[in-house]
């Protein structure tokens, strides 16, 4: 016999739920819908939930995949992932590009803002008191350095190589396009195709700062104050803590 107070599982027999929603039902129960929000909360990625994931909450729900598929874009649309917000002001943003080209930029800009392990050798450079606010590791002594990293994950300016077909050629730095003209176009001057590859991209950075979450209103003044951040640590005033929201932990500037 159970003790008193604890649960027998061989004997147990869990009491109906409120409002049951059979398998087959067309609309699930509050404490489905509860569960369905927690999960999108702490364990969704990404814009989408794939359909192996779709079918096995229907499974542990006891429901049919369609309703936990429409209740999740519902979620989504009325609280929309940072990944979301993203895309859609891209959109909105660089509606003027041909398609193709929004395309191409989008997929470039996307792997830009891609996160790399610290540990995976990419970078040569990694002493300083200057550090990459996107977390892949960098670090440097100068400021100049520290903001041009910084726009390899967030790209200002973008050119797409008008000769490079039909495998398209982007790159977010200007000499870095030149040199790629110079090496794979030698019969042609570089700074002659430089503006009309020069694609008129409109940048969509979060400018709040990750360190005290300020907002800024450009570019330039969120780098300027991010720069006084790590100014104030040589000063030896006392170190800020990180306050992105999609970080699993805080670190703080060193």
């Amino acid at each position: 016999m159970a003790s008193p107070g604890k649960i027998s599982y061989d004997t147990y027999t869990p009491p109906e739920r409120n409002n049951p929603v059979e398998r087959g039902g067309n609309e699930l129960s509050t404490k489905q819908t509860n569960f369905l929000r927690i999960w999108c909360r702490d364990f969704a990625s990404g814009s989408s939930v794939p359909d192996e994931s779709v079918t096995a909450l229907a499974q542990v729900l006891q429901t049919k995949p369609e309703l936990v598929h429409e209740h999740i874009n519902q979620i989504y649309k009325s609280h929309p992932t940072k990944e979301q917000v993203r895309a859609y002001l891209f959109a909105e943003t660089n509606n003027h590009l041909q398609p193709e080209t929004r395309e191409l930029v989008k997929n470039f800009v996307t792997a830009c803002r891609r996160r790399y392990s610290p540990t995976d050798k990419r970078r040569s450079v990694n002493k300083g008191r200057y550090c990459c606010t996107f977390k892949c590791g960098y670090r440097t002594e100068r400021a100049f350095d520290w903001r041009r990293h910084e726009e390899t994950h967030e790209p200002q300016d973008i050119w797409l190589c008008t000769l490079c077909t039909p495998k398209p050629f982007l790159v977010g730095r200007k000499d870095k396009f030149l040199k790629h003209v110079n090496d794979k176009h030698s019969n042609v001057v570089a700074k002659e195709i430089q503006d009309s590859s020069k694609v008129d991209y409109v940048p969509t950075a979060d400018l709040n700062c990750p360190y005290c979450g300020t907002e800024s209103g450009t570019w330039d003044e969120r780098c300027k104050h991010v720069v006084g951040h790590f100014e104030d640590v040589k000063r030896g005033a006392k170190r800020v803590r990180i306050v992105r929201e999609d970080d699993e932990d805080e670190d703080e500037l060193s």
